[in-house]
This record gives C-alpha cells, sequence and structure tokens, in this order.
C-alpha cells in the first residue's frame, strides 16, 4: 500500500492483465489520470492513498482517501455513483467523522484517481463489485456501514449477502437495485442507446444540468479525473451494466441481492431520496421497500441525483437510524 505514487506523464499508458470471475481479460492500455489535473480542487485536503495489486487486478491501482479517527469502532466505506468519483462525499465526511466513524472513500477503477482501462467491455458489474472486495479484504475492514449513492448504491446493496461478519450498516441515497423486468426509468434503453454513441461523454454539463450546485470550483473537480475521451471507458460503460433481460450477466447477483436483503438482512440501515424525476422519492420506495426493517425513508427536497451534495439535509438523521 502507498501514501503517494510517483508522477505520471498525461500520455502514459501501461500494459496490465486482469484475472477475475474464473477467465482470463487482457486490456492493452491503462489511463492514470496525472496529479497535476486534480490540483486545486476544492474543498477536498486529504491525502491520496493507493493499493496496488489487489487479487485478481494485477497491475492496477485503486485510489483511497482514510480519514482515520485513532478510536474509531467502526468504519464507513463510501462508494460513489456514475460520473463521479470519492468526492462527491466531501459533504458527508464531517457527519460521520462526527459520529466516530473510520472514513474511506475508494474511487472505482475507471473513475477518480484510480486507473483507468481504455477497454469498455472490461467493466462488468462483477469488475467493479469484486474490486470492493478485495478492498476491503486487503484493508482488513470490518464493522462496516456501506455508504452509497447511484451505482455506487447498488454496488453496495450487493455486498452484504457475502459478507455478512463484515457489514453492519447501509446507507443508500438515490440508487436502484437493478433487475430485469422493468427499465429503472421510462425511456432508459433509448438513453442509453444515445449514451453509447458517445465516445466523449460529458460530465460537469450533464451533472449541473440535474444539480444546480455543480457550479464553478465544484464542476472543475468532477471534470478533473477525466481530462479527455481516453479516460472515459468506465462513464461509457456504467449503463449498459443493468439488466433488461433475464440472460443478462449481472441479473443473478442482483436477484440474489434483494433476495438476502429481503429475508436475511439483520443490520441497520437508511434510505435517502432527493427530489429528481430519475432515481428519487418514487424510484426510491421499491428499494425501501425490499430491504429487511428499513426504517422511514428520508425525503430531500432538493434535486438531482448526487444526493450526497445536500448531506447537511439528511446525515444527522440517517446516522441515528444506523447507530
Amino acid at each position: 500500500m502507498e501514501s503517494g505514487r510517483e508522477m505520471q506523464s498525461e500520455r502514459e499508458t501501461r500494459n496490465f492483465e486482469i484475472l477475475g470471475q474464473g477467465s482470463e481479460a487482457v486490456c492493452p492500455t491503462v489511463m492514470r489520470t496525472p496529479d497535476k489535473c486534480f490540483e486545486g480542487v476544492c474543498d477536498w485536503p486529504y491525502e491520496p492513498r493507493y493499493v496496488t495489486g489487489l487479487a485478481g487486478y494485477s497491475g492496477m491501482q485503486m485510489h483511497f482517501v482514510d480519514i482515520a479517527d485513532a478510536n474509531a469502532k467502526r468504519t464507513a466505506l463510501c462508494i460513489h455513483g456514475q460520473r463521479t468519483w470519492g468526492f462527491a462525499f466531501r459533504k458527508a465526511v464531517r457527519h460521520l467523522a462526527g459520529y466516530g466513524y473510520r472514513i474511506i472513500i475508494p474511487d472505482l477503477f475507471g473513475f477518480g484517481r484510480s486507473d483507468k482501462p481504455s477497454c469498455v467491455d472490461l467493466y462488468s458489474f462483477e469488475f467493479h463489485r469484486t474490486s470492493i472486495i478485495r478492498l476491503i479484504e486487503e484493508l482488513g475492514l470490518g464493522e462496516l456501514c456501506l455508504v452509497g449513492f447511484g451505482w455506487g448504491g447498488w454496488i453496495s446493496a450487493t455486498l452484504p449477502m457475502d459478507m455478512e461478519d463484515r457489514i453492519a450498516g447501509l446507507l443508500l441515497g438515490n440508487a436502484l437495485i437493478h433487475t430485469p423486468g422493468n427499465e429503472p426509468w421510462p425511456g432508459f434503453h433509448v438513453w442509453r442507446s444515445m449514451h453509447n454513441a458517445q465516445v466523449d461523454p460529458a460530465v460537469s454539463p450533464v451533472l449541473r444540468a440535474e444539480n444546480n450546485v455543480v457550479r464553478g470550483g465544484v464542476a472543475r473537480a468532477y471534470d478533473a479525473p477525466f481530462p479527455d475521451s481516453r479516460y472515459k471507458a468506465g462513464i461509457r460503460a456504467f449503463p449498459n451494466l443493468v439488466p433488461l433481460s433475464a440472460e443478462h450477466r449481472t441479473t443473478a447477483v442482483t436477484l440474489r441481492a434483494k433476495q438476502f436483503l429481503s429475508e436475511e438482512w439483520t443490520g441497520k440501515s437508511a434510505i435517502i431520496a432527493s427530489d429528481c424525476k430519475i432515481m428519487g422519492h418514487e424510484a426510491m420506495k421499491s428499494v425501501h421497500a425490499t430491504i429487511r426493517n428499513a426504517p422511514e425513508m428520508i425525503r430531500v427536497s432538493d434535486r438531482g441525483p448526487l444526493v450526497f451534495e445536500h448531506a447537511d439535509q439528511f446525515m444527522p438523521d440517517a446516522l441515528e437510524y444506523l447507530i
């Protein structure tokens, strides 16, 4: 594990091999966002840390921040969603720290300061999910509360069934647990086709259209990990992980997770929904209904899927649910 890394040139690429899920995949190019892209990022003073060589991810670096409390008896692991990175949790940090949590915030591969394979097809749901499992194992984390939104919340919801001895809580904001039979929102398949046609998908303009706080320095921070199209394979891949048929490779794990959460989950939970047309109040009702013994859903009045931009509105109540 490293607390820093050598400077990388903007054009640097590396060869690597990934072993996982019983098969071998090779991607010829990995992008590593230059450190200079993150200079001056607002409200994010945390030292970057890296773990290299997670089991099954040979030669790849995953970035995380570790905001440690020497006396912490529990840990919050925060998993971000589409087009974002750990920066999205900056407003939640003080609340988690105030409740005595050690706070670990990784960037998924393809996002933030983590390595970014250039092969879109490499980014399966299991690719992301297993990388988080390996990180938990590598860091020896336990007494975990998983904190996630968007696609990161979806990943979080599938982990407790395989890590019951380590995970004690779930805090999910604007996060669907995708299963076949229903599109995440009306017209999703059309939107996905349009998304797939984009070689260089925008980041902050899309986030700003749905979240009026994404302006100025905040917008620049969300753009920082993705200086050009070569760094955006992870963004391009995410919508294709949603299973619209029973044959989709993600279907089995998601259905198993829903069954576990509804029938066997014994941990604490908090479900948050903002005023978002896509993954807001109405959509989150199904997630709330799925999770066994979930307390009343917390509704946030502000719009947009980046619910943790409004952490001050809901974190105090949500953390009380998790005690």
